[in-house]
């Protein structure tokens, strides 16, 4: 692994480079307290979900002293979470969604989340900063930060060339075919002009019942584009060009390439994931933290919630043991950080399984985010049962916090035993519906479905409310 490792840096010197931020910045997490930014904005094809109250999520990473920056403030929910975790001295600031900056630029620009960021690092002797997905912007302010006082900044996170690289989808399917074999991935080109990309769909759609063209650097299914081969085999290449470019600009694409495409698996029994955590490299070789399940929907294949895998266990050694190999590669060129690896398992008929890697997640996600917390609040190990859900329901009324968490009832995880029940990982607010994001613990797996099945039908009978209030 090594070997690739050096052509990787060979082929791209800044990745050697790229965290030099100064002498008071570094990579790790420091003793002092931590900075918390859970802005999704910043992955490519996301702006669009500003409203979103999913960046709440990282803040159950908090601990007392800690500063969570969020896009909009819900007091409902902050009241919630301080008392689950039984912390009192969290410290929840409001960015300016009207600016239209990540959280981490707009900490960049004089004002008074600035002020508030460089009052605490003047106080401290350490500062952490923790992102959903670490960028460029996150260590331009670890620099600042550092230039403003005498403390030490450190980034909970991979360096900012590392982290786009291993989140580019045609950069890691050229990685895994090079760290384990040629079908390590489904067939995949990068095109890189939209007549290119007209030419390899026509072709695919030729060979494939499904061919996918995806945006490289978005995540989940909102940069993904599904065709039906049989759609396209009587279309020419110039309908093909305006019919992609119709959709893709349709997605916030801003004609940006290369873009890959590619054949959609279509004998897919499995979607798992290996949750890993990279440490610094002379902390130990990267962790499997677990191999789950991932649920999807729809022809993006978007996700809506996870459990753990019931894979057969040397298929789920076998994956374990490609997944170490990738994080490898990774620890090497200067990933540092939470990631996960995304695979679907296909099989036609009686032959073996086959893995093909799909994409890298290089950052926090809706499986590591519960995941952490799990083990944070289940301190003699985490229950047989662990369900993951995290989508809109349509069919579930819109309704402030407060109310969402009082129907609840019962059901919800308590103070005095966080490892039975439903946590509430995120407001409710969605653009239309609900949204569903949940940890559920239970004793065993069916338990744990059961107590979600029982949440979703109390809330399907409730009534919304006249005015749903936003702040909860």
């Amino acid at each position: 692994m090594t070997s690739i490792a050096s052509r990787l840096f060979a082929e791209e010197p800044a990745l050697l480079t790229s965290a030099n931020f100064g002498t008071h910045v570094g990579q790790g997490v420091g003793p002092g307290p931590s900075v918390i930014m859970g802005d999704q904005s910043e992955i490519g094809l996301y702006p669009q979900i500003s409203q979103s109250r999913m960046d709440y999520r990282m803040a159950w990473q908090a601990r007392s002293g800690d500063l969570v920056i969020v896009g909009h403030r819900d007091q409902a929910f902050e009241t919630y979470f301080c008392a689950l975790l039984g912390l009192k001295d969290v410290t929840f600031i409001e960015a300016d969604p009207t600016l239209g900056l990540s959280v981490a630029k707009q900490a960049l620009l004089a004002g008074s989340m600035q002020s508030r960021l460089d009052q605490l690092a003047i106080n401290q002797e350490h500062v952490t900063l923790r992102s959903y997905l670490t960028t460029g912007h996150t260590w331009c302010l670890a620099r600042h930060l550092a230039r403003v006082c005498d403390a030490k900044i450190h980034v909970c996170g991979p360096t900012p060339r590392t982290a786009r690289r291993v989140n580019d989808k045609l950069w890691f399917a050229a990685l895994a075919r090079d760290a384990l074999s040629q079908d390590a991935t489904p067939p995949s080109k990068p095109a890189f002009g939209p007549a290119a990309a007209a030419g390899l769909v026509n072709y695919l759609a030729k060979r494939a019942d499904t061919v996918v063209v995806k945006v490289p650097d978005s995540a989940g299914s909102v940069g993904n584009l599904a065709f039906n081969s049989a759609d396209l085999r009587d279309l020419g290449i110039a309908e093909i060009r305006n019919m992609l470019l119709d959709r893709l600009r349709a997605t916030g694409w801003m004609d940006r390439y290369p873009v890959l495409i590619g054949v959609w698996d279509a004998d897919v029994i499995s979607s798992p994931s290996a949750q890993m955590w990279i440490p610094l490299p002379g902390d130990g070789v990267p962790r499997l933290q677990g191999i789950f399940e991932q649920h999807v929907r729809g022809v993006g294949g978007a996700f809506v919630g996870a459990a753990r895998s019931d894979l057969p266990k040397p298929l789920q050694n076998k994956l374990a043991r490609e997944a170490i190999l990738i994080a490898e590669i990774f620890q090497n060129i200067g990933y540092f950080g939470q990631c996960s690896l995304d695979a679907v398992i296909c099989r036609s008929g009686d032959e073996q399984p086959r893995i093909h890697w799909i994409e890298c997640n290089g950052r926090w996600g809706g499986v590591s985010i519960p995941l952490q917390l799990a083990g944070s609040v289940c301190s003699e190990g985490l229950p047989d049962g662990l369900l993951i859900v995290q989508e809109v329901r349509h069919d579930v009324p819109q309704i402030d916090t407060k109310s969402y968490l009082a129907s609840l009832s019962g059901l919800l995880a308590t103070p005095a035993d966080p490892t039975e029940g439903i946590i509430v990982l995120s407001p409710p607010q969605a653009r239309l519906g609900s949204m569903l994001n949940w940890l559920v613990l239970a004793s065993s797996q069916e338990a744990a479905v059961a107590l979600a099945q029982k949440a979703i039908s109390r809330l399907q009978s409730l009534s919304p409310l006249p005015d749903v209030v936003a702040n909860g």
